[in-house]
């Protein structure tokens, strides 16, 4: 975002037509940040009524989500931006989806793509966004994935590849596409990984849908999967991770305990002992709510940001754990794994309640606070589940990082 603003700040006269596409809850942030590098007002696009009233002659810097480009982006095109910035460009990481067929219709004279998290899950992540910014420069898909990665399986419906090779060749292809600033000196950051047991009926829940999640998986690399079984496979994998966390998130029954919320409430009242105040993620809002009504009971103040609240209710909940000093703990979900700064003024501790199944959002995440401005080392602690599709989730973390290490860095 500093290359963008500072591009911006060295090149801005009224006949540049600028185009933002961002997260949802970037819109404000942007429309501040360049007001401060160049002085100048932008335009936040809302809504398909705020579509038909762009006039570029008046309005220079457009700011819009990725939703509604998506949504109307024929509308969009109709416009001639000279400068255009997709910001968290993972989000193109699926060729097949909507935003990415959207995104292959842009054109512009400048387009910047910013993301910290490039490869998110393998290679293809790569591919279908260079498709985008550079299109043609790694050649057929077809043949990136014969060259650069390892065949696993064939069948009549699918072919699976996986990991990564000939990397120095990759290197070489797409070093004129994408750079990174290696110029950045953080406080040190410690990983705790903590594993906690299952209740009876947590592990009972566990091992029947990730069991019938493994016979499906099998199936897909033996003969491959229908769009339903699909679909049911996903279900099951997300009961088995849900199992991991608390008995309560598959019955919907009233809030009971589990070792996992244990812990974790006894990492947040140690940390608050000592005056820190805590950055709590989880996937599922209904985590985030039974570790609130255990806040509640010891009397810990905290606030939220997820889906759940508005825009406004957000920003503010972010200006009160980061100036209240009452406000001990942010709970977040998903929603602000992504671009929010200033958490790193006053907060060095970011506890996951669970994993992920790629690496990219617990970085994402950690990086709310283990950025520029941290003057603190960090702490980031990850609970999961022992004996549990959790370890598994464990080696394939660290695969999915090793391939995205090695291709970019």
């Amino acid at each position: 975002a500093t290359v963008c603003l500072g591009w911006l700040k060295k090149y801005y006269n009224p006949d540049l037509k600028a185009l933002i596409i961002c997260p949802k809850s970037l819109k404000l942030q942007w429309k501040r940040e360049i007001k401060r590098a160049i002085g100048e007002e932008s335009r936040t696009i809302n809504s398909e009524k705020d579509i038909k009233l762009i006039d570029l002659s008046n309005d220079s810097i457009l700011i819009t989500t990725y939703q509604l480009y998506q949504k109307h982006y024929q509308e969009f095109n109709k416009h001639k931006f000279n400068f255009v910035v997709m910001d968290e460009i993972q989000f193109l990481r699926n060729n097949e989806s909507k935003i990415w067929k959207a995104a292959k219709e842009l054109s512009c004279e400048f387009f910047y793509g910013l993301s910290g998290t490039i490869i998110e899950n393998k290679l293809d992540d790569l591919y279908s966004i260079m498709d985008v910014v550079s299109p043609g420069a790694l050649g057929p898909k077809w043949k990136f994935s014969d060259t650069f990665q390892e065949l696993v399986s064939v069948n009549k419906k699918t072919i699976v590849f996986k990991g990564a090779r000939n990397i120095d060749v990759l290197k070489n292809k797409i070093k004129d596409h994408i750079f990174s600033y290696s110029g950045l000196t953080l406080p040190p950051i410690t990983h705790r990984y903590i594993s906690v047991g299952m209740s009876k009926t947590q592990q009972s829940q566990h091992d029947s849908y990730y069991g019938e999640a493994k016979r499906l998986l099998a199936k897909s690399l033996s003969s491959g999967l229908s769009y339903a079984e699909k679909m049911i496979l996903q279900s099951y994998l997300l009961k088995a991770r849900q199992a991991c966390n608390s008995e309560t998130l598959i019955t919907k029954s009233s809030s009971n305990t589990s070792p996992k919320l244990l812990e974790l409430i006894n990492i947040i009242l140690n940390q608050h002992s000592k005056g820190n105040k805590i950055l709590v993620f989880s996937q599922w809002t209904e985590m985030l709510d039974l570790i609130s009504d255990l806040l509640n009971q010891n009397k810990i103040k905290h606030v939220f940001y997820t889906g759940n609240e508005s825009e406004k209710k957000r920003l503010a909940n972010i200006d009160l754990f980061t100036n209240d000093i009452s406000t001990s703990v942010l709970l977040a979900s998903d929603s602000g794994g992504v671009g929010v700064d200033g958490l790193q003024q006053n907060c060095h501790v970011v506890v996951h309640a669970e994993l992920p199944w790629n690496p990219a959002k617990l970085d994402q995440r950690t990086g709310r606070v283990h950025r520029l401005g941290q003057t603190q080392p960090v702490e980031a602690f990850y609970l999961y589940a022992s004996n549990s599709i959790e370890e598994t989730l464990l080696d394939v973390l660290n695969l999915k990082r090793d391939i995205r290490t090695m291709a970019i860095g």
